[in-house]
Order: C-alpha cells, then structure tokens, then sequence
C-alpha cells in the first residue's frame, strides 16, 4: 500500500533521472554489522558510502522510510535494507562528504540541517527494557552529528555559514506511530513558535543570500 501511495505522487521513475543532485539514506541490515547505503542520483564511485541509483523511486522511499517493527524491509540484491534512520538520521555529515566528492575544487558556503525536534532527556537505567530504548534513542541521536558538524566548521580554515532548525520542545519524544491529533497540531504550534524566535528569525535572514539569484 505504501509503495502504491509513493508510485502515485512521485512516479514509478528510477531514481538515478532525478535532475538535481539528491540522495537519501538507508540501512544495510543484512548482517549484524549495519551500514548506512545511499540511493543516488548522480554516480559517486569514491564515496565510502555503497549505493544504488537504477532503482525504481518507490522502491527507493520504501527503503530509506522502512521502519522495524512499522513496515516490512526491503530486499534488493540480496541485501535487506531498512529506515536509514537507524544509523544516519541526521544526514548532515554524509551530505558533506557526498559534496566533496561531486565538487572536489569547490568549497562548501553554505550548510543547512532541518531536524524534527530534540527529544526530552530522562535519567537512564541499567533495566533491560531501559537500556534497549536507550540503545535505539543513541542511535538516532541527531543532536550528535548537530555538534561534530559545529565543531568540523570551527575548525575549518575558510567561513562556512551553518543553519540548523530542530524545535526543542521535546517534539524529538513524539512517538513514530502517534495519531494523537491533538499531539500533532500541538507540535505544529510548537514549530511556529519556535520558528518565530528571534535566534530562528535571524537564522532565515542569514540564509537569504545563499538562495537568492546570483550575477554571473
């Protein structure tokens, strides 16, 4: 069904004949050592990263989208692939690399991370339950990449303006699987207000340039 959803929104096209250079993760789970893999668009035979492009695009949604224990993996050359969100839920630092690898005489200007909110810390717990949970919010943990890419730019030689937006209400709490209305248009104000502070508003100005139409 949820194929059939992607097949009637984004076409059943291969991935690779996108027009703009775009990728999007998944999780390679085919044996106990785990490993992000790329659906791209464009070839990049030195990435560290292995990947596919010739692969329909809803196949391609399906895989980066198949969350365990919500919706079933993917099978594709022999390999099992689920959520890429199980190693790589803040694609920040592969967006980098991928960007170096594609432009190797040009430097970065410019990157922006958009999250889904920090989730609310609670004390931790030596319960096996506990510590499973644990296991599973480190993994997907996107502040951690947040602030290895904070600290990759202050050390970098040229200026490289970095925005990141992740709401920190506790919206990164919100169960996958909620269909709490209420809940979901709480986080939507949430969001708004968020957006409306000044330190987001001044972060939009910032960002201007970097999307306006350039002389050549």
């Amino acid at each position: 069904m949820l194929e059939q959803y992607f097949s009637s929104r984004f076409g059943t096209g291969l991935f690779g004949e996108l027009e703009r250079k775009i990728f999007i993760t998944s999780t390679d789970a085919t044996n106990e050592l785990w490993q992000s893999v790329l659906f791209r668009s464009y070839d990049n035979p030195n990435s560290q990263f292995d990947g596919f492009s010739k692969v329909p695009i809803p196949l391609a949604l399906r895989a980066t989208s198949a969350a365990p224990t919500y919706f079933s993996n993917v099978s594709l050359d022999s390999r099992v692939l689920i959520d890429g969100g199980c190693i790589a839920n803040n694609p920040t630092e592969i967006a980098i690399f991928e960007a170096h690898h594609l432009w190797p005489s040009t430097a970065i200007e410019m990157v922006l991370s958009v999250g889904t909110g920090v989730p609310t810390t609670s004390a931790g717990s030596v319960n096996i339950l506990r510590l499973i949970n644990e296991f599973v919010d480190i993994s997907t943990n996107s502040e951690m990449v947040h602030q290895r890419v904070k600290e990759w730019i202050s050390i970098e030689k040229r200026p490289i303006h970095y925005a990141r937006f992740s709401p920190t209400s506790g919206l990164g709490s919100v169960p996958l699987d909620t269909f709490n209305l209420a809940l979901l248009q709480g986080g939507e104000e949430k969001t708004r207000q968020y957006m409306a502070q000044s330190e987001q508003s001044s972060q939009v100005d910032a960002l201007i340039p970097f999307f306006s139409p350039r002389s050549s």
